[in-house]
């Protein structure tokens, strides 16, 4: 008699979202639970990436790249199905899509992304922003009197990293031009100190390189005064809430509750900026992503150990400071909510930053994408060849 063969059916592992994040997340799963039957949700069969937006503002161009996902993803057995999710119901475990098709899971992924909240500053939250940001800048050359721009970060932002850089970023575009002691620059937080979300003892780094440049910083400003703080020219960073899912309920921060496995409950999780967590940017996704496949009972030994030479145990964000790089490293699981956080590795470096190192989105789709994609996301760090900088005064 022969030797009855059987075939691992794994579970249904439904994705909604067409971003980075669900991108990641159904790379990560499919990767590193190879019997999961990974479907992603999204409503194009493309993942259009716009270039970093706080370097639009400075001359680099608003070029988009394109991915195609329905091209790119079956080739690592993900299913991509084309659609908006009209709901979700968490107690039959399925959800209806707008054309009436119902989709039923054993793991539901949710990664909607963000919609801002009102403001009554300038955004840097669009490609549109950034391009009408560069306007903005470029009417400071031509006023002759002194003039002042404040970056507020508001009492909801989910990452302040942007606002400081943007501030760097203006300082050398502003000495480029020759018109840097005509402005006043300055940062309003509530925060007592920049990166105060590290722990209680932040890295003194950023403080100091404000200092040199003489970016000022109005610091522990309540969080409902700050928006009474103005400028001639005003950027408002932070005030994001998650997108919407049917079925799905936020807490009263605006974002869905998890907990250290990104599980929002048994069986259904969140990644990306749409989870609580103290941190909520791009690079942050990967960890994410691999907490999700860990608790899936996936195997993190398949994706092997570092990506982009980012081990899988660590998180790096790096920051233009408009002339070096600040360069954090932080322990993974220090992202867990309710972790005690050990000090961060910090470091300044000469190299330009790169934002999506450590993602497999970029190691898999970007790398080698036709019209060298990375490469084209590349030259958006290349804005220093136009500010023509040096060190900063001081230094």
């Amino acid at each position: 008699m022969g030797e009855r063969i059987t075939t691992r059916i794994g579970p249904r592992v439904v994705i909604i979202g067409g971003g980075i994040a669900g991108v990641e997340a159904a790379l990560t799963i499919a990767l590193g639970f190879p019997d999961a039957r990974v479907t992603l949700v999204a409503r194009s069969p493309v993942l259009t990436i716009a270039p970093n937006l706080v370097y639009v503002p400075f001359g680099v161009e608003e070029e988009l790249v394109d991915v195609r996902l329905d091209v790119r993803l079956p080739q690592f057995g993900i299913k991509l199905l084309i659609g908006d999710v009209a709901g979700v119901d968490m107690s039959t475990s399925s959800a209806s899509m707008s054309g009436g098709r119902t989709l039923s899971w054993d793991a539901l992924v949710v990664a909607p992304g963000t919609v801002p909240n009102s403001a009554a500053g300038s955004r840097l939250r669009t490609l549109r922003d950034a391009v009408a940001l560069r306007s903005q800048l470029e009417d400071l050359l031509d006023t002759q009197w002194r003039t002042s721009m404040a970056i507020r970060i508001l009492p909801d932002s989910t990452w302040p990293a942007p606002a400081y850089e943007l501030a760097f970023l203006t300082d050398a575009w502003l000495r480029s031009h020759d018109r840097r002691e005509h402005v006043d620059l300055f940062v309003v937080t509530e925060d007592s100190a920049p990166f105060e979300f590290l722990g209680a003892d932040p890295p003194p780094h950023v403080e100091r390189e404000l200092e040199l440049r003489g970016i000022s910083m109005v610091a522990g400003v309540p969080g409902a005064r700050i928006e009474d703080i103005d400028a001639d020219l005003t950027i408002d960073v932070g005030g994001l809430s998650a997108a919407r899912v049917r079925g799905l309920h936020t807490a009263p921060d605006g974002f869905y509750a998890t907990d250290e496995h990104c599980r929002m409950t048994n069986g259904a999780y969140v990644v990306g900026d749409a989870g609580s967590g103290r941190v909520k940017a791009a690079f942050v996704t990967a960890w994410q992503a691999r907490r999700v496949l860990a608790d899936l009972g996936g195997s993190l030994e398949r994706l092997g150990t570092s990506t982009d030479g980012v081990p899988h145990d660590t998180v790096i964000y790096e920051m233009d400071l408009g002339g070096e790089t600040l360069v954090v490293r932080l322990a993974a699981d220090d992202l867990m909510i309710g972790a005690q956080l050990r000090p961060a590795e910090v470091s300044l470096e000469p190299a330009v930053p790169d934002k999506l190192r450590g993602l497999l989105t970029r190691a898999l789709l970007l790398e080698g994408h036709e019209g060298s994609a990375a490469a084209r996301l590349d030259q958006a760090f290349q804005v220093r060849r136009h500010l023509r900088l040096g060190p900063p005064p001081g230094s």
